[in-house]
């Protein structure tokens, strides 16, 4: 079955209790993981951003709420010291950002972790190398995600014919239809954006968790048919 990953992101707004609330309903709707972000607010200039910043001691107590929700948690580092971070948790996987795919001391330390990789790739990236970097350093084969061009995409932007070699699709258009193709076209993972309400950062390529569950529910359905 499609592994199918709830991303909260920042869209928790730097609210640990509508982080909680999340994974719950990530949860309920039926999706398979959990994917928060880790990162260090003196790198960003913009405010929306830093807001959204979660202490190292609060993520760790959405790891372990996760646990006992029972879902699995895991995020996106930016930094080798958020890796070590991580595996102080006991991440079973992680997510590279398609702006990473370059940050070699960041891959590396990923690697040397032997876990689940993901990474997201754009058009303009050869995923082939990125796959040769992980190949051989983990007993997982690396799963590479298509991301497509805009923030949202334009349909005519998808190109889901990239999931024929990728593997897997990072959703960030605003409905279902996207990913349900990508299950027809055998996708792996699916990574969709989720939103309590429009009141959050990346609300413009979120669904909410009514279409989450009806996701899970139809991309369950298509591979019954398939």
């Amino acid at each position: 079955m499609v592994f199918i990953v709830s991303e909260i992101g920042l869209n928790h707004g730097g609210s640990l209790a509508k982080a909680k609330k999340m994974i719950v309903l990530s949860k309920e709707a039926g999706a398979s993981a959990v994917k928060f972000q880790v990162f260090d607010k003196e790198d960003y200039v913009r405010e929306d951003i830093k807001k959204c910043w979660l202490s190292r001691e609060q993520l760790k107590v959405l790891k372990e709420y996760a646990d006992i929700v029972g879902i699995e948690w895991f995020a996106t580092p930016e930094k080798p010291e958020h890796v070590d971070f991580l595996e102080s948790l006991g991440v079973n996987k992680y997510k590279i950002r398609h702006t990473d795919c370059h940050n070699k001391e960041l891959l590396k330390r990923v690697a040397a972790t032997g876990k689940q990789v993901i990474i997201s790739v754009t058009e303009d990236v050869k995923a082939s190398k990125i796959v040769d970097f992980f190949v051989g350093k983990s007993k997982h084969y690396p799963i590479v995600l298509h991301c497509p061009n805009g923030f949202p995409p334009k349909l005519n932007q998808i190109h889901l014919y990239e999931l024929l070699m990728n593997g897997g699709f990072s959703n960030h258009y605003p409905g279902i239809l996207p990913c349900l193709i990508a299950v027809a076209f055998e996708a792996k993972l699916l990574e969709v954006h989720v939103k309590l309400d429009d009141n959050c950062i990346d609300a413009g390529v979120s669904i909410d968790f009514n279409q989450l569950a009806e996701l899970v529910k139809q991309a369950r359905q298509v591979e019954e048919m398939l």
